[in-house]
Parts: structure tokens; C-alpha cells; sequence
């Protein structure tokens, strides 16, 4: 049953010819209107004829027997064709029962006997010829991306939602619609005619109105009308179109719906100064926007409007009858059954039956005369060509014209149409004018409407991105050289249609920073290769483009049509800037491999200019001249040079579908090489290119003869089959297999940001969140998945790759400016318990998510980013320790306590890594396998790193103390203290910034109180729970001191925090009791404890710093891949005595002045980790092989191959942290070329993470360290190290021993 939504019982919408008509049949179905229940009636004979859901009869039609009949005898032929296939089901409706038990045929019946039905009839236009990328379907299919809106209802309760998704839409679609919602209540038996070529748009954003019928329906005189819909448009584009002219402009402010008035006449491409003219009543007036003081320049032809008319025409009832009579007789020559029954009149043939008639190919090949004339060539010289605008609507009556001259206007309208009194279809043309000058042209006026034409190329390639960019800045390459009040009309067109730059399409390996300014619809495009772009102001339609391995370079304002690549192999596809390319499926012929035309041009080429000037976008003659092509070899000779024009120019190549085993299947498009060398080698003679030549050999057609040639239903099948969600699924898919199976590949998400960053502000959110949501469930489904196998290594990947895909996603939305609401999301935040992590942790993590992406606010995703880390942190602390509270009570044993007033004195080497580091840091280190060489060093002498422990009676509570000293005379430079009486005196442990955290955090890792004691029970006095702690439960008097002391400069990169953990703990330990060697594995135990310290302190870091001092000598630190909870070894590697000497002779450490937290380039380091580009996994490899490599030289005394290695690592260093990640001072990069270049060094590292910090470098063979400060103080100083406050110079030398304990 046809719902009363729709006011039309009939749509027909024409093709140009018949295959034409039977390849858009699915496009009717796929995109205007709902088929989802399609209705199959016997009664339909009618192939092309099909309805929808709601009951609505679609045709898909052309002119019968592919005669030429103009817009007018085409009216005529449609509207014949839906009234018979409409009398066809009003005498036998289809037998089917609706949910009340009433057959659907009894309430056709109530419907069907009001008389001929309301027919839409939408024409197509012609065959496209300056636009020829729509040359196979017609501009009417041109494919369109917009934002739909559509109304859901909520598990079939009364709460419904608008949802809103983009779709691939076209002029004929949107047409249908528009029309629909302003043609409610037309009368019943009215024929409206649209042409489908053109894009229309009726209503304001607040405006909702409708065409006023109500006065109409019982007025004889009323349904005699015949009117057409105007909008307001430019005088520049009214120029070349029909022009109302108005007794009375309507008003915007009008609140009742739009009337229809008496025209007062009605102009065909009227030239501007014409419009201008005219007065009384005037023909041009200012848009309605404009302010009075703005409309005071009559002169700004900019500023003028005029009635445009948008093809759009209104037969009311009577009206329409004078079309339908003359359907059956007088212009019957227009119709499939009046030609049909001509030609049957003329051969002396029986009247044809229907199944027969509808059979065209079978009449045109076999029914013919003895003359041997075809129905088919009959119909082409038996009609009469009308045209619906210049001979039917120019007969009718309007403020200009009379029937009181009704013999001069008939001899006038006769002379236009080359008719004399020998034509044998005068009378045809008498008996229009007759019947047609007695109806009355009306216009409906639509102050709030829009009109706009896609009628060239650039057209096209320009609407589809300037109209999708809104009012936001576009780059001026997207832009011709048109008035800024036309890219305005194009951008508020666009808006009001709903116009996106993405639709339908998958799109992977090319960056956002251009292609987001270009429009890609119902396209796929794979591509890994880093030369990948997609140039501003670009349009790809309908392309399936999957070539992993190859480069596919677009330039800017190109226009990609129907490409067809599935290529696995290795290749480079340059499209020059400023090309049109489109390839198109050629008919088969005699079982042929499959062929394809591939049209090239430039998106501004004139098709249809004599002379051609341009062609592919370049001076013609240029392009003549350097590839030494002659106009022969462009146009066939029987071409005349006066109609030589790149519409007839044989210039498109036929290639064919080729494929190779493991490559895939792809068309060879390398001969568009020499149109790239065109474009890239200038003044260069091509004459010998490859390319060219490649060109020549090529068989070739014009666009005049693509169209017979080209099979439009392969076109359209195509185009409904590229799989752009299939490759979403098959994305996300294998982001699941990535993170299930610790597979090393990125987890991309670009096809995601490639959405988001396409996207206007007005609609990013609506279009992109189902998108980023799908995304967001496939990570949160491993994540679920692994903590319920305990799999916190990839947990804790999956959290930090969400928080990257969500960080990259605020990154593209920061245009958002509205603020976040922080603090309500920090309250969100502060009820998820890391510590405690299990399922329903992570269930409120999905909830906070959740509302946090209502809003899509880029400042609240970052704070919410945050917290994932967090969680992916958590998720790591339980990889490096099966006891998730991380208290050594649990592992170790007891021994025997100091006694009271001893103090147990540890201390260590400082650490000078050679290779390897980032590899020990978790969770590369589990995940990958680390590799770490490094080697202990005394510094000025000394062992820089010391912690003292005593227990004392007569004392309360806890004093903790930390001190900096001089690391030349150990005078104090700095100290902390801090009283521990309660155990809210702990809670701050985790902050490194808090006052003694180290030592804070080291009591609680050691189980002097759980962490669930200090945030439950932080009120209660810390002396119960020291003397426990302590061993001493009956000294009710006990005090613990702990100092903690460090020669190095604050932030040296040496390695101090991690070592002075390792001395704190070990300090503690040896003097509460605490057995830390119970499995006589010292060394590995006290560098996992500072593991699991730093994991608490929140500074996160590696196990390298600890062997590095912990451990004396030269040694290599190892972690296995995939072992959990995570195992380090160390091996030592003793030195040759003479390769000790000469490190210690040419080993230079200089500390920079600039201190550098490590855990700001750490965390730096853990998000390009979760990447897993291919450069980081390259240099992690380059990191792990490079600390074998100094192992092997240094304990095959090759010490010269250190300082290569120690550059190496420098470099690698450099790509994990990131260029903008400050790793590497300006000054210090200065210094090593500076250094390197002559000769002083054989390489340097700043230590550590890098950023500031000890610079360690190897003197050069010959030179000692004393050398380099020389050459530096000499030479260097004034020009390059001033910023370097502090800048200060030291001596290290090997220390054979590491960690050492005293009892004093």
C-alpha cells in the first residue's frame, strides 16, 4: 500500500537508451526508495517497471525504440507508459494480505478508481558530453555523498531517535525527495516533470514548507494550471538558463506555504544586461539576505537575482488530460503503442500483442517491410522531436502574450520549428500550439530554494569538494578562479543537501594532512607505501584501488573514476595534478578477455571548443610539439579541422584485465607515464618515452564512441559491489588476530582518521562516531578476552593502542573549542581502581568512555586518555610480578636485623650504557626480548650512589632523608626530610615528584604496610607497624633513619634513581632482615625489586640502570620474549687489563646542565612502542643486535668499535623517543658533528634516555679524554655551549665492582 508520504502513485525516471534504462533499475532500487519488501506482480509486464515497499510504482524508461524525441515527446511517452502499467494493476491488483487481514487489492481498489494516477516523470538529460566521467549512466546517477538522516525506533517502543549515516546518493535520488516533501496534497491525475540532471534544494534550515494545493482542488479553472517551480539565482547563472519574469516577488517572511501566480514571461538564456532591462515588472531583484544598505548597488551584478527555472513543471489534472489525449492520437508518434501501431498501419501488420511489443530487440531485428525497415528505423524518422521548455511551455499563455494575435503567434511559433505548408507534420504542430496556447503558465516561487547545475567536469570535481567543505576553510588549490559569492552558493548548497566528503569508502596508507581536503566516495584505496598521497581538492569515485605494495601518488584536483586495481605486486601510479581519469567496462565480444576504455583528460579541457586549446590539461600545441604526435594520430582524416574537438579525438586507450599468480588482477595503467613526464620533465622531448610509445601501440576511441561501446550494467554492478565495509570488517579483524597472537604489526587505524579529519565540525561527530565505535568494541572484545585468560601483556597493549587511536582522534577534533568537563570526568576516572584491576574495571572503563565520546570534546579524550595508560601501566605490573600488590613479604625470607644503633652503608657505581637500552624497558622487554650492554663506572673516583639504614632507640616513628652532594668535595648541596608518624604519611609514594618518594615507596615494596592500609587506614600511628616491620615488636621506643645520598648531577641519565633504589632497598633489607639472596641469585633479585619499585614510584623504566650499577664490570642484561612474570639475566664480561686501561684513558663524561626526567621521553617511548611502526621495529632490532655487537668488541678488546657503537645507539636512541621528543638538544647535536668532524671522537651517547644529562663519548685513537675537554674548551666553547648552564666535565673509569655492603 503506497504510503501517504509519497504523493506520487508513479515515478518514471528515463534513461537515454534502453541498456541505459536496464542498468539503473538497481540504482531505483538501491537509493530512491525503500524495496526492502519488494512487491512482485504478474501483472507487471513491464520489465523495467517495479514497486517499492510503500506501494509506489517506479519505471526505469528511455524513448521507445531509441528514437530521438526531445524533453517534450519524451513527457509523452513516459506519461503513456505509467498510465498503462498503473491501468494494468487498477484491473488486477496483487493478492496479498496486510497485518489486519485486509487483502492489499481491496484497498488498491478504494485507491486506484479516482481516475489516471500522479505521475512523477524525472528525465536524465542528454549524453553528458562535457562531463564525460557520467557519460555511462548520465549526470541524473551522478554519485553523490550525504548525510542521511533516518528515524529509528527503539525495540519497537514509542522512544524513536534520528540516527544519521552517510550514504552515496546521486541528483535523482535527492530530487525524488525534495519533490516529494513540497508536492503533498497535489491533486490527483497531475503530471510533474523534473529534469534529473540538475540539483535542487527547497528549504531553509528552518523553513519546512509546502506548494499551496488547498485552493486548487475543486476549482475547474484551478486544475487547468500548468506551472513551474523557480528559484532565486545569480544573473551569471541564470544566463544560461529559463528566467521567470514575476508580477510580484513572494517574501521569505510568509508563513503560508508557497502560491502560484500568473507569469508574467518567460525568457530562454537571456544575456545579463536583457534581465536587467526589463521592468515593469522587473525581471532581476537582490538576494533576499542582503541588507537595504547592501541592496543599494543596483550595479553589482554579484549581488542581482533572478527566477531561475529549475525544469521542474506541473501539469494539474485538466492540464495533464491534454497531454494524455494526445498520447492517443494526434502526437501518438511519441508513445511505444503509437508507434508500434503506425508501424503496423504502414506494413499492413497485425495490431502487435503486448508481450510482443515490450520484446524491442525482437521487433527491430525481425518485423520488417519488404523494404526492409525496422520498427526500430521507422520510429527514428515517424516522431516528432519536442522539447518541454521551448515548444510546449513557449505556446502557453502568459502576461506577455494573447489569443487575441492567435494567427501571427501560430505562423511565428510554425517559422521557429522550420515548418511550411509541405510538412508532413504540420498539423502535428498546428494541433500543439492549438491545444497548448489555450492553458495558462504558472510559476511557484521558492524564495528559500537553490538550484545548481553539474554540467562540466570542474564543475563536478569543485561542488563535490568545495560544497563539502562548508564555511571552513578549504586550501586555495581546491578553488578556481570563481567569484567568492560562488563558492559561497556552493558550500550553502552543499550544506543543505548534506553534502560529505566521505561516503561508501575505505581508505588506508595515505595521510590525513592532504587528503582530508579531498572527496572520496564508494571507493577502496589500500596502499603501505610512504610516497601514498591523495592531493587536496582531489574526488575518487567508484575506484577499488588495493595495492599494499605499491605507490599511489594523486595529484591535486584530480577526478578518479571506476579504477581497477588488485594488485599485490610492486609499482608506482602517478596521476599529474589537475587529471580526469575513468575507466569504464567495454561489451564484450566473442568471448573476449574482459577490456576497458580509460578516459584521460584534464578536469579543465573543453570538450566540445574548436580549436582544442588544451588536452590533459596542457597547451595543446606543447603537448604536440614535445612528444612529436601529429593531428593524425589524434583524429580520424575523414574529420574535418573546422570539427576537430576532444569529443571526437581518439585519444582513450582499451586496455585489458590482466593477472598474474600472487600479484592479484589490475589493469597496466604505465602508460599514463608520458602524460606524468609531461607534466614532471619540462621541456623535455618525449618523442622516445616508453610510455608514449606504449600509448601509440594502444587501440583508442573517442568519447562520441564510448557510449555505444561501453556496457553500462557491468558499470553499475561494479559500482554496487566494491566492498568498502568488507574491508572495515577484514581491518578490524586483523587488529584482533595482531593483539591475540603478539604479532609485531601496527594496529592501524588511519581508515578511521581518514573519516574524522574528512569531516566538517558541524557533522564530524554524527558521521565518524558508528565508525570509531565498531573500532572501539573489536579492542574492548580482546581486552575482555585476555584478562579472563590473565593475559595482561596484551591487555596492556590493547589499552594503550586505544588510548593512541583516541589521542590520534582528539588530535583531528582539536577544532573543537567547547570545554570539557574535567572535573566530572576525573571523578569518573577516580572510581576505576588500577591496582585491583579484573572485569568489571574494565566494564567501567567502557562506561566512562562511553560519555566521555557524547560530547566529542578533544580536551576531555585526552584526559580519558590518560586514564588507559594508566590501565595499560597496571597492565604491566602484573607482567612484572605475578603478586599484584607488589610486597616482597610474599617472596622472601627472614633473616636476621642489625642490630640497634648499627648502620648498614651501601653503595654503587654510577652506569654508562653502551647499546641496547629501551630494549630492557617493559613491556618492549617481554614483548620483544631485551638486550642491554653497559658498564659500571666510578666517577671522579668515587662510587656515586649510597644509602645508610639504622634502627634507633629512643626514637618514634620514621625519618627519611635524602641528600645531593658535590661530586667533587661531597659538600652538600641539597637534602629532604621528611617524618613518617602516620600512614597518611606515605600516600603520596607513588608521586617521584613528592619529597623522598624513592625511599617512601621502597618501604612499601619491602611490606612495612600495604597499600591498602595507607588508603583505608591512613590515620593510624606507623609504630605498630614498624615494629613489626623491624623485628622488633617488643621496643615500643623504635625509630628507623634512612638516608639516601648522590654524587651525580640531578638528572644525569647515569642510570641514579634506578641504583639508588637498588642501594635503598638493599639497605633496608640487610637491616630490618629481610633475606634478598634466599635463592642465592642476588643479583637477579635486587634488579627485579627495582623493577618492581620504579613500577610503583610510577616512573616506570627498564632494568639496565640497575645492572648497570648494581653489577661491576662490562656485562650484558638479557629478558626472553613472551616470559611472564618477566626474568632478566646478567652475565659479566671480565676486561683484558689493557683494554680496561684504554677505555679508562679515552672514556670522556661531561654533564650537560640540563637535567632530564626520564620518564617524560619514557612514556614518549611506550606510545611509538604500541605503534610497532616498521622504523621502530627496525631500530629495536638495530638496539638488541647492537649490545651483542659492543660485548663482542669490547671482549675482543676492539675498544675503536665502541665509540661506532655507542654512535649507532645514539641514533637509535633518537627514532624510539621521536624527533619532536627534545631527546636530542640543539647543542648537543652541535657538538658531536662538531667533535666527529674533526676527528676529536669516535662516538657519543647522552646516557640514558637522553634529553639532557652526562654526555659520554670515546676519545679518538691517540687522544685521551683530557684532549677532548681541551679541543672543546678551545674551540668550541664561545660558539656552541653557552645555553649549557652548569656545563661541566668529569672523570670515569671502569669499576670492576658493583653493589657493596657495610656494617659500621
Amino acid at each position: 500500500l503506497k504510503a501517504a508520504m509519497c504523493p506520487f502513485d508513479v515515478i518514471v525516471i528515463t534513461s537515454p537508451d534502453l541498456e541505459s534504462s536496464h542498468a539503473v533499475r538497481d540504482l531505483i532500487k538501491s537509493s530512491c526508495g525503500d524495496f526492502s519488501s519488494l512487491i512482485q506482480d504478474e501483472t507487471l509486464r513491464n520489465e523495467n517497471a517495479m514497486r517499492a515497499s510503500d506501494g509506489t510504482i517506479f519505471i526505469s524508461s528511455c524513448d521507445p525504440y531509441g528514437a530521438r524525441m526531445g524533453s517534450g515527446g519524451g513527457t509523452i511517452a513516459a506519461m503513456a507508459e505509467a498510465d498503462e502499467v498503473y491501468s494494468q494493476l487498477m484491473a488486477v491488483p496483487p493478492h496479498r494480505c496486510n497485518g489486519d487481514g485486509i487483502t492489499i487489492n481491496e484497498q488498491y481498489k478504494e485507491q486506484m478508481t479516482g481516475g489516471p494516477p500522479t505521475v512523477l516523470i524525472c528525465h536524465a538529460g542528454g549524453e553528458s558530453s562535457r562531463c564525460p566521467t557520467q557519460i555511462t549512466l548520465g549526470k541524473a546517477w551522478t554519485s553523490l555523498p550525504v548525510i542521511q538522516r533516518e528515524l529509528s525506533c527503539a525495540n519497537g517502543a514509542n522512544v524513536s531517535k534520528t540516527g544519521i549515516v552517510t550514504d552515496v546518493s546521486n541528483p535523482t535520488s535527492l530530487l525524488i525527495s525534495a519533490l516529494s516533501e513540497i508536492f503533498v496534497g497535489v491533486p490527483k491525475g497531475s503530471v510533474v516533470v523534473a529534469a534529473s540532471d540538475v540539483l535542487l534544494s527547497f528549504h531553509s534550515s528552518s523553513t519546512s514548507k509546502t506548494i499551496d494545493f488547498q485552493n486548487i482542488a475543486g476549482d475547474e479553472e484551478g486544475l487547468k494550471k500548468v506551472f513551474g517551480l523557480a528559484v532565486p539565482a545569480p544573473l551569471e547563472t541564470a544566463k544560461n538558463h529559463g528566467v521567470f519574469v514575476l508580477e510580484k516577488s513572494p517574501s521569505t517572511s510568509e508563513s503560508k506555504n508557497w502560491g502560484i501566480q500568473y507569469t508574467s514571461k518567460v525568457l530562454q538564456k537571456p544575456p545579463v544586461n536583457e534581465m536587467k532591462a526589463i521592468k515593469n515588472p522587473p525581471c532581476v531583484f537582490h538576494h533576499f539576505a542582503k541588507t537595504q544598505e547592501y541592496e543599494s548597488d543596483a550595479n553589482n551584478s554579484e549581488d542581482l537575482m533572478a527566477w531561475i527555472d529549475t525544469g521542474v513543471v506541473t501539469f494539474l489534472p485538466h492540464a495533464a488530460k491534454v497531454l494524455r489525449e494526445s498520447a492517443l492520437i494526434q502526437l501518438r508518434c511519441c508513445t511505444s503503442r503509437g508507434l508500434e501501431d503506425m508501424y503496423s498501419e504502414r506494413n499492413n501488420f497485425v495490431e502487435l500483442g503486448i508481450e510482443k511489443r515490450q520484446k524491442v530487440s525482437h521487433l527491430e531485428s525481425h518485423e520488417q517491410t519488404v523494404s526492409g525497415q525496422s520498427l526500430g528505423e521507422f520510429a527514428q524518422t515517424a516522431t516528432l522531436k519536442i522539447d518541454l521548455y521551448s515548444d510546449m511551455l513557449q505556446a502557453m499563455q502568459t502576461g506577455s502574450t494573447s489569443l487575441n494575435h492567435f494567427d501571427s503567434s501560430l505562423r511565428r511559433y510554425l517559422e521557429k520549428r522550420c515548418v511550411d505548408d509541405a510538412s508532413e507534420n504540420k498539423a502535428q504542430w498546428q494541433w500543439l500550439f492549438s491545444e497548448f496556447s489555450k492553458l495558462k503558465l504558472f510559476t511557484c516561487a521558492i524564495p528559500t530554494g537553490s538550484f545548481f547545475h553539474l554540467g562540466t567536469t570542474w564543475e563536478l570535481a569543485d561542488f563535490l569538494t568545495i560544497g563539502a567543505s562548508h564555511f571552513e576553510e578549504v586550501p586555495e588549490i581546491a578553488l578556481r578562479n570563481d567569484t567568492s559569492s560562488h563558492k559561497q552558493r556552493m558550500r550553502s548548497f552543499g550544506n543543505s543537501i548534506g553534502l560529505v566528503r566521505r561516503s561508501g569508502t575505505f581508505i588506508s596508507g595515505f595521510p590525513t594532512e592532504t587528503s582530508r581536503y579531498s572527496t572520496a566516495l564508494n571507493s577502496v584505496l589500500v596502499s603501505k607505501s610512504t610516497g601514498s598521497a591523495i592531493g587536496e581538492g582531489s574526488v575518487i569515485e567508484h575506484s577499488f584501488m588495493n595495492c599494499p605494495n605499491s605507490t599511489i601518488e594523486i595529484g591535486e584536483r584530480c577526478l578518479l573514476s571506476g579504477i581497477r586495481m588488485n594488485f599485490n605486486g610492486c609499482s608506482s601510479i602517478h596521476i599529474p595534478s589537475g587529471l580526469c581519469l575513468q575507466m569504464l567496462p567495454l561489451k564484450k565480444s566473442n568471448g573476449k578477455k574482459k577490456s576497458y576504455i580509460c578516459i584521460c583528460l584534464g578536469v579543465d579541457d573543453p570538450i566540445k571548443d574548436v580549436p582544442v586549446k588544451t588536452i590533459f590539461g596542457m597547451d595543446f600545441q606543447c603537448v604536440l610539439q614535445r612528444s612529436g604526435l601529429t593531428e593524425s594520430d589524434i583524429w580520424d582524416e575523414i574529420i574535418p579541422s573546422s570539427r576537430r574537438m576532444l569529443w571526437n579525438a581518439k585519444i582513450h586507450p582499451i586496455l585489458h584485465h590482466s593477472s598474474s599468480k600472487g600479484d592479484g588482477s589490475h589493469v597496466d595503467l604505465t602508460y599514463l607515464n608520458w602524460i606524468h613526464e609531461l607534466y614532471t620533465q619540462n621541456d623535455i622531448d618525449l618523442k622516445s618515452s616508453s610510455g608514449l610509445k606504449h600509448w601509440k601501440s594502444l587501440r583508442k576511441l573517442s568519447i562520441s564512441e564510448i557510449r555505444e561501446n561501453v556496457d553500462a550494467s557491468a558499470e553499475a554492478l561494479h559500482r554496487r559491489s566494491i566492498p568498502s565495509g568488507k574491508f572495515v570488517e577484514s581491518r578490524l579483524s586483523e587488529i584482533s588476530e595482531i593483539l591475540m597472537n603478539r604479532k609485531h604489526e601496527p594496529c592501524n587505524f588511519d581508515f578511521v582518521f581518514d573519516l574524522v579529519s574528512s569531516s566538517s565540525s558541524e557533522n564530524m561527530s554524527s558521521i565518524s562516531r558508528p565508525l570509531v565505535s565498531q573500532s572501539l568494541r573489536t579492542l574492548d572484545s580482546v581486552a575482555f578476552k585476555a584478562i579472563k585468560e590473565k593475559s595482561y601483556d596484551i591487555a596492556g597493549r590493547v589499552f594503550m593502542t586505544m588510548s593512541l587511536m583516541l589521542s590520534d582522534l582528539a588530535t583531528i577534533i582539536c577544532i573543537d573549542k567547547k570545554q570539557s568537563n574535567k572535573n566530572e570526568l576525573l571523578k569518573l576516572s577516580s572510581d576505576i581502581n588500577m591496582e585491583s584491576f579484573d572485569l568489571s574495571t574494565l566494564e567501567l572503563i567502557v562506561s566512562v568512555r562511553k560519555k566521555v565520546l557524547i560530547s566529542y570534546n578533544a580536551q576531555s579524550i585526552f584526559c580519558f586518555c590518560k586514564v588507559l595508560e594508566k590501565a595499560s601501566s597496571a597492565m604491566t605490573k602484573r607482567c612484572i610480578s605475578a603478586n599484584k600488590d607488589f610486597c616482597l613479604v610474599h617472596s622472601y625470607s627472614d633473616s636476621k636485623p642489625t642490630v640497634l644503633g648499627e648502620t648498614v652503608l651501601v653503595s654503587a657505581p654510577a652506569r654508562i650504557d653502551l647499546a641496547g637500552g629501551w630494549s630492557d624497558t617493559p613491556p618492549l622487554s617481554y614483548e620483544f626480548g631485551g638486550a642491554v650492554a653497559n658498564l659500571a663506572v666510578l666517577v671522579n673516583g668515587k662510587r656515586p650512589l649510597r644509602a645508610k639504614c639504622r634502627l634507633i632507640k629512643g626514637g618514634q616513628g620514621i625519618l627519611l632523608r635524602t641528600e645531593s652532594k658535590s661530586p667533587i668535595d661531597e659538600q652538600l648541596l641539597e637534602s629532604t626530610e621528611v617524618k613518617i608518624s602516620m600512614l597518611n604519611d606515605l600516600a603520596d609514594f607513588h608521586n617521584p615528584h613528592s619529597d623522598c618518594a624513592l625511599l617512601k615507596s621502597a618501604l612499601v615494596y619491602l611490606g612495612l604496610v600495604s597499600i591498602d592500609s595507607i588508603s583505608q587506614d591512613g590515620s593510624h600511628c606507623i609504630q605498630s607497624y614498624l615494629k613489626k616491620f623491624c623485628r622488633r615488636e617488643n621496643v615500643d621506643d623504635l625509630g628507623l633513619e634512612i638516608i639516601s645520598c648522590s654524587l651525580l648531577p640531578t638528572g644525569s641519565g647515569m642510570g641514579g634513581s634506578s641504583i639508588l633504589g637498588g642501594c635503598v632497598i638493599t639497605a633496608i633489607a640487610k637491616c630490618v632482615g629481610i633475606l634478598l639472596d634466599c635463592n642465592g641469585d642476588f643479583s637477579n633479585n635486587i634488579i627485579h625489586s627495582v623493577l618492581m619499585l620504579e613500577q610503583l614510584l610510577t616512573t616506570g623504566g627498564g632494568w639496565q640502570d640497575q645492572i648497570g650499577g648494581l653489577v661491576g664490570g662490562l656485562k650484558l642484561g638479557t629478558a626472553d620474549v613472551n616470559v611472564i612474570p618477566l626474568q632478566t639475566r646478567v652475565k659479566q664480561f671480565p676486561l683484558a687489563p689493557e683494554t680496561k686501561r684504554e677505555l679508562n684513558e679515552r672514556l670522556v663524561l661531561v654533564f650537560t646542565g640540563k637535567p632530564r626526567l626520564a620518564k617524560n621521553i619514557l612514556q614518549n617511548v611506550l606510545r611509538r612502542w604500541a605503534r610497532r611502526t616498521n622504523d621502530i621495529m627496525r631500530t629495536l632490532e638495530g638496539l638488541v643486535k647492537g649490545a651483542h655487537d659492543a660485548i663482542e668488541s669490547l671482549n675482543g678488546g676492539d675498544v675503536d668499535a665502541i665509540g661506532t657503537c655507542m654512535s649507532e645507539y645514539w641514533q637509535h636512541k633518537k627514532v624510539m623517543a621521536g624527533v619532536d621528543s627534545g631527546v636530542e638538544p640543539d647543542s648537543i647535536k652541535k657538538l658531536l658533528a662538531v667533535l666527529t668532524e674533526n676527528n676529536v671522537i669516535s662516538g657519543g651517547t647522552l646516557c640514558g634516555a637522553g634529553g639532557g644529562g652526562c654526555l659520554a663519548m670515546l676519545a679518538k685513537k691517540g687522544k685521551s679524554a683530557d684532549d677532548v675537554r681541551a679541543f672543546v674548551d678551545k674551540s668550541v666553547v664561545g660558539g656552541i655551549l653557552p645555553s649549557f648552564h652548569g656545563f661541566c666535565w668529569h672523570s670515569c673509569e671502569v669499576a670492576e665492582d658493583g653493589i657493596e655492603i657495610q656494617i659500621i
